[in-house]
């Protein structure tokens, strides 16, 4: 495995268990954003590791980038996410949430080496690298978490 994949999974998980830790401290249909509970929450997440997988995946096997509602912009796509998951109950987006997460890291620690640092697109239209575009979802994460912990705090 890559060292740099190594590190990312390791901050994928530290990403994610701060993420879970504040959202187990709101109840399941309990507003968090305009409109979303946790159910919308988790799917927006559980998109994003979702296209993040697919974007990588398309790159590594040396495939053209896929045509993803991302294109049409983040809000979009956000949008996109819940909308494609409103039948499911939250334990089956819960279960989505942790295999996308799952098979992100799985992912990761398969890429060659030399895969790591080569640019690629990512479903939003931006240029990257792996390490990249994984640490936007990091990112997004602890953004999501800084907020939500406002939140509770206030």
């Amino acid at each position: 495995m890559h060292p740099q994949a190594e590190k990312l999974i390791a901050q994928l998980d530290e990403s994610r268990a701060r993420i879970q830790a504040v959202l187990d401290r709101f109840q399941p249909g309990q507003e968090i954003y305009p409109g979303w509970t946790k159910r919308e929450f988790i799917a927006h997440v559980a998109g994003w590791d979702d296209g993040t997988i697919l974007a990588i995946t398309d790159f590594v096997e040396g495939r053209p980038p896929k045509e993803t509602p991302a294109r049409k912009g983040i809000d979009f796509y956000n949008a996109h996410s819940v909308e494609t998951r409103v039948e499911m109950d939250l334990d089956h987006i819960v279960r989505e949430w942790e295999f996308n997460r799952k098979a992100l890291k799985d992912l990761l620690a398969k890429v060659a080496d030399d895969k790591f640092g080569i640019q690629f697109q990512f479903p939003w239209q931006e240029r990257g690298d792996i390490h990249h575009i994984v640490r936007i979802m990091i990112h997004h994460e602890h953004e999501h978490a800084e907020e939500l912990e406002k939140m509770i705090s206030d």
